[in-house]
């Protein structure tokens, strides 16, 4: 079953085409990667995706429902998640309470703000939640340290963790291996594993094409805002139009 599917989308900036006619899919359980040069398009592919960006003509859908013209909020309490490519937590709570208060946004449990400022004691389905989320990000000596005070690393797995713990149907992780050392990208690649082992969908925008090789079931590849090649990284990551569009290096 499809989860997430762009049908045609094209976004003019001005006088720059940024994305044209660009479509994609991503299945059940399935983890898909958009890659290319700087200016390829995939950030406003990304933002199209979100809501953050209305395209000029084409469509989103969501588990088959229509959120073209539907606000980031709504495609959120859908199952729509994200990581940021600059990292955004709520510096000031523990790494628990950051994915305590996602996962009460997407249940309209209490409210954000109230949670915010007077984070409560766990529930039992809660707890039980987070603590998997905690060890399968490896983050359980983490879940008591207030997030302003994590490595650039270590608050890319948090950000990670929180977009989890919403429980979507589809996460869109922006370049989540920025930052990250050895043991993190490790770690990364293993809940990246896990996530679509359990039936969540991945769609990761990605500069480290080892990481792609190692986590992907299918990528896209974009250039100039088009789509120049998709299918299976063992093939589609060496071909010639992969190198020409980074040898290229288009950059708007």
């Amino acid at each position: 079953m499809t989860v997430l599917e762009a049908t045609s989308l094209t976004k003019r900036f001005g006088g720059i085409l940024a994305l044209s006619d660009v479509s994609l899919r991503i299945d059940e359980s399935e983890l898909v990667a958009v890659i290319g040069p700087n200016g390829a398009g995939k950030t406003t592919l990304f933002d199209c995706l979100l809501g953050t960006t209305r395209p000029d003509s084409g469509s989103v859908l969501l588990d088959g429902r229509d959120i073209t013209n539907l606000p980031v909020h709504r495609r959120a309490r859908l199952g729509m998640a994200r990581t940021f490519q600059r990292v955004e937590l709520f510096s000031e709570l523990t790494v628990r309470q950051n994915l305590i208060v996602a996962a009460r946004a997407r249940r309209q449990h209490r409210g954000l703000v109230r949670d915010l400022i007077a984070p409560t004691a766990e529930r039992p389905e809660e707890q039980a939640r987070v603590n998997s989320l905690l060890s399968l990000l490896g983050l359980d000596e983490d879940a008591d340290r207030q997030a302003q005070v994590l490595s650039l690393g270590r608050a890319r797995l948090v950000e990670l963790a929180r977009a989890l713990a919403t429980d979507p149907s589809v996460v869109l992780a922006d370049e989540p291996s920025s930052g990250l050392d050895d043991a993190d990208r490790h770690t990364l690649v293993q809940a990246l594993t896990s996530v679509r082992a359990g039936g969540t969908s991945v769609l990761l925008v990605e500069h480290d094409l080892d990481l792609v090789r190692a986590v992907a079931d299918r990528v896209y590849v974009l250039s100039a805002g088009l789509v120049l090649t998709e299918g299976h990284p063992a093939t589609t990551l060496d071909s010639a139009a992969v190198e020409a569009a980074y040898r290229a290096g288009v950059d708007r």
